[in-house]
């Protein structure tokens, strides 16, 4: 963007200013016709005959004639500097509408500037709140009970045996202390000692974080429930705090191994 035309500020400072009265034309036009005036006056009151004083109405057609010329000057010299000036009063309307349109270009463009600044800042602000609640995410990941459950050492349809099916749990506890904790099953026995009976419901009194428990899952000879077959395994307990939760489990075999799969 640019500003006015210097060449026709120039122009402009040019016109306004007035030349000296005594170069004007019609200056020298009036002093000329004045002069001439005077001279033929003079001329005639020198001149031969009886000089008399002119009546009233004489008086006033002489003078009337004699200045009707310089009326005229003047009625012509007035439209004129009427011309100038509207002349003068159009250039600077022009002048006016081309600083309007530099003005509206330079507010549209601090306009386009100000948007982008805003989605700039939107754009950041949206940033800001996605990461925000990213880490309040984490946070709250951080700060719920994680566990670890793993079964290995499937074995089914033992022969000669009280125990027809069993594998091992490994339930490891990963971050915040737990107390309480309960563990139950439809259709399997657990056990962490040696004692084999139909104890489908176990209790451990707290695990710390990283500890590591392994239980004994098993089926007696004498049940007939069928084995992963849309069984669900429960574990409630409650933290420090005494918030108490309960995480669902199915359970999925694959040769040897267990996978307990959490319900969300």
């Amino acid at each position: 963007m640019s500003g006015p035309n210097k060449d026709s500020i120039v122009e402009t400072n040019i016109e306004n200013v007035s030349p000296t009265f005594y170069k004007e034309w019609s200056f020298w036009f009036v002093v000329i016709y004045l002069l001439f005036i005077v001279i033929y006056t003079a001329l005639f009151i020198r001149s031969d005959g009886k000089n008399f004083m002119l009546s009233s109405n004489e008086l006033g057609d002489f003078l009337a004639g004699s200045f009707a010329p310089l009326a005229f000057l003047f009625l012509y010299l007035g439209y004129k500097q009427q011309g100038i000036e509207l002349k003068q009063n159009t250039k600077a309307l022009i002048m006016q509408a081309e600083e309007l349109k530099i003005s509206n270009a330079t507010l549209k463009q601090q306009v386009y500037e100000m948007q982008k600044s805003v989605e700039a800042q939107q754009n950041m602000f949206l940033l800001a709140e996605k990461q925000f609640e990213s880490v309040l995410q984490e946070k709250e990941y951080q700060s719920l009970p994680r566990l670890s459950l793993s079964g290995t050492n499937l074995i089914k349809n033992i022969e000669y045996s009280n125990i027809k099916n069993s594998f091992y749990l490994v339930f490891i506890n990963l971050n915040i202390p737990i107390k309480f904790i309960k563990i139950t099953s439809q259709v399997w026995s657990m056990t962490i000692n040696s004692t084999l009976e139909v104890r489908q419901i176990l209790n451990i009194d707290e695990m710390k974080p990283t500890d590591v428990t392994k239980i004994k899952f098993y089926t007696l000879s004498y049940q007939k429930n069928p084995i992963f077959k849309d069984e669900v395994i429960k574990v409630e307990f409650s933290d420090l705090e005494n918030n108490t939760y309960c995480y669902s489990y199915t359970l999925e075999e694959n040769e040897k191994f267990v996978y307990f799969n959490k319900i969300e």
